[in-house]
């Protein structure tokens, strides 16, 4: 056979091979191959062509081979190159995936799919702001792919962009108004942005478009819950428990509804056995995309091995050593930050490394209802009362609150607890949550026997939240704020030896409201602006500042509209010596009785 007739039947076969493939006939691919073996199989197209067939039956260890060796002797050819990155992301291999694709691109830069390939392959790499410049990119190039516009907002969603995510969303809803991912994806953001009608609009219409997607049912009854139509907001909860009971954000949902009807015991129930499953140790937990798990920073990772330690000595965890040397390991790796309460991607490696085991609810320590009540018995209602109401409009505290058995079971319950999920707070405090199962049995009962003890101050308010925030000794705490509720109260579980300055380390309390017309995010803002003007507002008022000092088992019980920050923090180092308080949010802030 003629060079030009041997290279005329390479050229037949190959395009044979490629015509199988695009039409998925994978045995006529497999036989056309076997002819093109048979005339040059170490060529390096052939070669390519067995990678692509290879990965078109998604086997892509055997596509790893003659990939690797194709894009070897083929580096200027963009799409051996970006199948070659294809295959290695499919074997996990993210950081050498994103080396091919960069070649691949730098060699076809206008190629869209290869910014959406680059965009995926980063986000396995947890590297969200590159992703979403590569998504820009890619729609850039091809203003009308839907899946493109789909992810960039889903990534701006995920990244806190809440404008970016909507422009984006919407793109991607116009070009697929058919699409029900699409329309849920759009409810979930709206829904964060504020939005709820409009998030109801976009949840319904997910509903129409499938009725059986537990997300779209999830997002219909958030939104109805936030307008206020609770019995429809249950009713949608039990529409995607009936499609899979075991689902961890609807179990969330509804306990956040059972919260705002005062059903608190079922509400615990619901929001512990969600945060178990979103929580959950492990690399194949579904929920690993949450920021909480991909997202750390380093006053983050020193209070979690400084826990880790605690339960060790206490042998209250197998394998709190093992915990405790793994996160050591991720803190000596972890990227330089500005200050230690900066917040940042975890690298994959370092991901990878963790396997599963950063952030998540590792163990739970018990934390029963009392016989005989959680308070101290010699607490003098009457006079609580009446020094509350002296301090208009509403400030007092308490010395001694809860029963010492009460008060060693929950500090037992948040020193070991690994439930200190949230750690984005500029001043680098952990905080626990009921919606994340700070739900104990005990932390009810302290709330409702507040409500019989004290019942001219929390008159008929239900509990609306509860949390907990833990502090390093060196940090500083919550700025100026108001709440948004009726009643607020603070109590401390740290022992006194703790701190340094016995006149200071509580609560400093203003006398004066915030305004009424003032939103939440202006009377509850951490901005330098925000501070600022809250500042001026209490210099102007002539407000005066009422400063309860830190004491273990004092509760301060104030109006919730007065604002407040935590005093000057200084406590010894060491774990045990981490102040640790609770809040407790009673009623809400408009409509009550003053």
């Amino acid at each position: 056979m003629s060079e030009t007739a041997s290279n005329d039947a390479v050229s037949q076969a190959q395009r044979r091979v490629l015509r199988a493939l695009q039409s998925g006939a994978f045995d006529d691919a497999r036989n056309a191959l076997a002819l093109l073996d048979g005339i040059a199989a170490q060529a390096p197209h052939t070669l390519y062509l067995h990678g692509l067939l290879a990965l078109a039956e998604d086997d892509a260890s055997a596509a790893r081979e003659p990939l690797q060796r194709a894009a070897a002797r083929l580096p200027s050819d963009a799409g051996v190159q970006a199948n070659w990155s294809l295959c290695l992301q499919r074997l996990g291999d993210h950081e050498a995936a994103l080396a091919a694709a960069d070649r691949a691109l730098a060699l076809a830069p206008q190629h869209a799919d290869g910014h959406y390939n680059r965009a995926l392959i980063l986000l396995a790499l947890n590297r969200h702001a590159e992703a979403a410049a590569a998504l820009n990119r890619c729609v850039a190039l091809a203003p009308a792919q839907a899946q493109a516009w789909l992810r960039l907002g889903q990534v701006e969603h995920a990244r806190g962009q809440l404008l970016a995510a909507e422009i984006a969303l919407r793109r991607a809803r116009a070009l697929r108004p058919d699409d029900a991912a699409t329309a849920v994806a759009l409810a979930a953001q709206l829904y964060d942005a504020g939005a709820f009608p409009e998030a109801l609009e976009q949840a319904d219409a997910a509903c129409r478009l499938q009725p059986d997607r537990i997300e779209a049912h999830l997002q219909r009854a958030h939104a109805l819950r936030r307008l206020g139509r609770l019995d429809e907001s249950a009713d949608a909860c039990e529409h995607a428990l009936a499609l899979d009971p075991h689902h961890a954000d609807t179990r969330k949902a509804r306990g956040l509804l059972h919260q705002m009807q005062n059903r608190l015991a079922e509400a615990a129930v619901d929001l512990a056995a969600a945060a178990t499953v979103r929580f959950a140790p492990g690399i194949d937990n579904p929920h690993a995309g949450m920021r909480e798990l991909r997202r750390t920073s380093r006053a983050k990772l020193r209070h979690d091995i400084e826990q880790f330690a605690h339960l060790e000595r206490g042998k209250v965890l197998a394998q709190a050593a093992a915990l405790r040397a793994a996160h050591e390991d991720a803190l000596a790796r972890l990227p330089p930050t500005a200050r230690a309460p900066d917040t940042v991607d975890l690298p994959a490696p370092l991901l990878r490394d963790l396997a599963g085991r950063y952030n998540r609810l590792h163990h739970l320590a018990p934390a029963p209802a009392l016989p005989g009540g959680a308070l101290d018995p010699g607490l003098d209602g009457a006079a609580i009362e009446r020094d509350y109401f002296d301090r208009a409009p509403g400030i007092t505290w308490i010395d001694n609150l809860l029963r010492p058995e009460a008060l060693a079971a929950l500090r037992r319950y948040c020193m070991e607890s690994t439930f200190w999920f949230d750690f984005h707070h500029a001043n680098g405090y952990l905080g626990a949550f009921f919606e994340d199962g700070f739900a104990a049995p005990l932390l009810l009962q302290i709330a409702e026997d507040l409500r019989r003890a004290l019942p001219n101050i929390f008159k008929d308010y239900p509990l609306t939240q509860l949390w907990a925030f833990k502090y390093d000794s060196t940090l500083d705490g919550i700025e100026l704020h108001a709440d948004i509720a009726a009643v607020n109260l603070n109590f401390w579980l740290t022992p006194d030896d703790a701190n340094l300055d016995p006149a200071s380390g509580g609560l400093v309390v203003w006398d004066m409201a915030a305004p009424p017309e003032w939103s939440f995010d202006e009377f509850n803002t951490s901005s330098a602006a925000g501070q600022a003007r809250i500042q001026q507002f209490l210099q102007r008022s002539g407000a005066q500042a009422v400063r309860v000092p830190y004491r273990q088992n004092r509760a301060v019980l104030f109006d919730s509209d007065l604002f407040h920050r935590t005093d000057t923090i200084r406590f010894r180092d060491g774990y045990e010596n981490r102040r640790i308080n609770v809040t407790m949010l009673f009623g809400q802030r408009k409509g009550r009785i003053r």
